[in-house]
């Protein structure tokens, strides 16, 4: 068996000298500006090897819409400050993430929607109750009818959004409008 070299077979140069070669073998880029018409997820494959020459902002709020956060029953809570939801719920429906909720205007006190996290929240709800904090009441082999929903002070304590103090009232599990990006942000930067 043959001992492995102790000694590099490539001479040792000085850093300017490395420098200099790699310099050499360096091509010279112009700078150039073009606009690239960006119609589809595979036209990005078009932009490697760019840099960008100006910030691309946004034109729309992220989320466009209040978001639910977690899987669970959209209502309206009657007092803004309660720590607490009790009674039994009609669920009259189903919003799924990419549902259009514009044409739900209202909702009665004893009702609710079963909301998927990331569906949009109909306007005239102000609050997300988990569905962790409910139990199943009446159940038609497909969808459930009615639901019990019990939480009591503090339950929420530690499940809470940053932006909602307290796991509580009004904007409970709800994410506003542009709360992950707003209108004109820089979304990616200049020479990225």
């Amino acid at each position: 068996m043959e001992a492995m070299s102790r000694e590099s077979p490539f001479p040792m140069i000085s850093v300017e000298e490395a420098q200099n070669i790699i310099l050499e073998q360096a091509r010279q880029v112009e700078k150039e500006t073009e606009t690239i018409e960006l119609n589809g997820p595979e036209d990005f494959y078009n932009l490697t090897g760019r840099v960008l020459s100006d910030n691309i902002r946004s034109t729309e709020p992220f989320p466009p819409f209040p978001a639910s956060t977690r899987d669970g029953y959209a209502l309206v809570q009657k007092e803004a400050t309660a720590e607490s939801v009790e009674g039994d719920f009609e669920v009259v429906g189903t919003i799924f993430a990419g549902c259009d909720v514009r044409q739900i205007s209202s909702l009665a006190p004893n009702q609710v929607y079963k909301i998927m996290t990331g569906a949009p929240v109909p306007l005239c709800c102000n609050s997300i109750v988990m569905v962790e904090d409910t139990r199943v009441l009446e159940w038609d082999g497909t969808n459930e009818k009615k639901v019990q929903i019990k939480i009591h002070a503090g339950r929420r304590k530690g499940y809470v959004e940053d932006f909602q103090e307290e796991g509580k009232g009004e904007g409970v599990f709800i994410r506003p409008i542009g709360s992950d990006l707003g209108v004109d942000q820089v979304v990616l930067g200049k020479g990225e």
